[in-house]
């Protein structure tokens, strides 16, 4: 339970009257009593001064902060307070440098660790395709959810002659996986319903200080970027990797079987096969054989859509099965990992909720951990990345630019510049 005291109410009121809430208030006899509050000599308010219609109207005010924002296909919701972001979140807050310090020693060598930087703390989960679908008003035109992605990734596999499903065939991925293609569109500019997430504390700091915006209004929130961060681990039940592994083994042990008695009709014999050939090496014969095709099938966009919230990686994913979304230079450098949100509109923290108060309507839940860390130090941290080599050039590797680096140092080392 929260602890609302006199000192936090105060000081949500204040922020909100002093960002337009004054114009919305229609009683004349609300606005002369909130006149008669005084300060003490400590720069706190006078309790006394406070009357019971102003504590009223406070307390109705933090009563709306303790609901989620109000969601829709109208507009994009935002967290109006930090409070308010402490229904979905466990949070921190981060003022100083000293703060951060402790906390990037804390965080910046973890390895099973899914980070997500962004520059405005009040921004809540939305993929990039919920933003344009709601922006754009893609719900008053008339267009399924579900017909605009098969249509987006048969462009995908068509488009400059169908250059994309040729590069996959070439790479080894399965052109007709959908995730995969998903997770390419994700990495180059097109909004799709995946979200970006990283194993590295730095990569997710980098995405949070890359565009900062200053903001006039004097909202606690806006002052503030964030990363929200949970373990890995939290994820595994939502993770497709745990389904194929169940449907693969329905049939692993037959197949084992199937391949023994085959090469029993053969040249090998009994002791041959049990010397060359141990259950776990079949076992990884069949999860290379069957493993792709039952991710190709599952990964159709039409079983994605049946499942509001997935999670995806290929970083630490055994080599017999892998999604194939490690598919460009960008993942490689951004240690990238995806979360899947099948809602067109409702952000992946709503979407988490939602499924967990319906198996448990009485459980205590926070979908992940946040830290808010003022904008003022975001040049120290900039600085410190810098010093680390996590900038533009490593988060966004330019093919065009290795390649004339490449040359250009090797003219330097034979001083042929």
């Amino acid at each position: 339970m929260l602890n609302i005291d006199m000192d936090l109410k105060v000081k949500l009121y204040k922020e909100y009257l002093d960002n337009g809430g004054v114009e919305k208030i229609v009683f004349p006899e609300l606005l002369k009593e909130l006149l008669k509050v005084k300060q003490l000599p400590n720069g706190k308010v006078n309790p006394v001064t406070i009357s019971p219609m102003v504590n009223a109207a406070m307390l109705a005010y933090v009563a709306s902060q303790l609901d989620a924002p109000f969601t829709t296909d109208k507009y994009l919701a935002e967290y109006q307070t930090i409070l308010q972001k402490s229904i979905f979140f466990d949070q921190q807050t981060i003022d100083t440098k000293e703060q951060f310090e402790g906390l990037f020693d804390k965080y910046k060598n973890t390895n099973d660790i899914l980070y997500r930087g962004l520059n405005e703390a009040k921004y809540r989960l939305y993929s990039s395709l919920q933003r344009g679908w709601i922006t754009r008003n893609f719900p008053e035109k008339n267009i399924a959810f579900s017909d605009y992605l098969k249509v987006l990734l048969e462009n995908a596999r068509q488009v400059h002659g169908g250059v994309l499903s040729n590069y996959f065939k070439i790479a080894n991925f399965d052109p007709n996986n959908d995730l995969a293609i998903l997770s390419f569109l994700q990495h180059y500019g097109c909004g799709t319903s995946l979200l970006d997430w990283t194993y590295s504390f730095a990569n997710a700091l980098y995405f949070a200080t890359e565009r900062i915006s200053t903001s006039a209004t004097t909202w606690e929130v806006d002052q503030y970027l964030c990363v929200y961060f949970m373990q890995e681990s939290d994820l595994e039940k939502g993770s497709l990797m745990n389904i194929i592994h169940t449907g693969l083994n329905k049939y692993r042990e037959k197949y084992r079987e199937d391949l023994k008695a085959q090469m029993l009709s053969g040249p090998f014999s009994k002791e041959q096969i049990e010397h060359y050939f141990s259950d776990d090496l079949i076992d990884r014969i069949f999860d290379i054989s069957a493993g792709q095709g039952v991710i190709t099938e599952l990964t159709k966009i039409e079983n994605l859509l049946t499942a509001p919230l997935l999670y995806f990686s290929d970083f630490k994913n055994e080599k017999a099965i892998r999604y194939s979304v490690n598919n460009s230079l960008n993942i490689v450098n951004q240690r990238g990992a995806f979360t899947w949100n099948a809602d067109p509109v409702m952000p992946l923290e709503h979407v988490a909720n939602e499924i967990v108060k319906k198996e448990n309507p009485n459980a205590d839940y926070h979908f992940c951990q946040c830290i808010n860390i003022n904008k003022k130090i975001a040049p120290f941290i900039k600085e410190k990345l810098a010093e680390l080599g996590v900038t533009k050039d490593f988060i966004y590797p330019d093919p065009q630019e290795i390649a004339k680096q490449s040359f250009e140092k090797t003219l330097a080392k034979f001083n042929l510049l």
